[in-house]
């Protein structure tokens, strides 16, 4: 899919709408498999669908506890890294 909108003879759609060319290159690519749509602005066949602009086909929900604890452990992997870091540099001489 080369050039884009106008300038490709293409119409040009909605802010972030997916063109109906990417939608088909999925289909080829991926074959008949169950496939979903996130963020969609309207509904497709054989697409299901997820959005605040279109009737959702599945509920997307976190557990805040596993979030909560997931961000504690990344926080603590990102601190001893840097701690890791500081104590190389200081290994090395000036």
């Amino acid at each position: 899919m080369e050039g884009r909108g106008a300038a490709a003879g293409r119409p040009i759609l909605r802010h972030s709408e997916k063109p109906p060319e990417v939608r088909l290159a999925i289909e080829e690519l991926m074959g008949d498999v169950p496939r979903i749509e996130l963020f969609a602005r309207e509904r497709v066949t054989g697409w299901a669908a997820w959005g605040n602009e279109v009737e959702s086909d599945v509920a997307l929900t976190a557990n805040t506890r596993e979030l909560k604890d997931l961000f504690r452990i990344r926080a603590h992997s990102r601190l001893e890294k840097a701690k890791r870091s500081r104590k190389a540099k200081a290994c090395w001489p000036r």
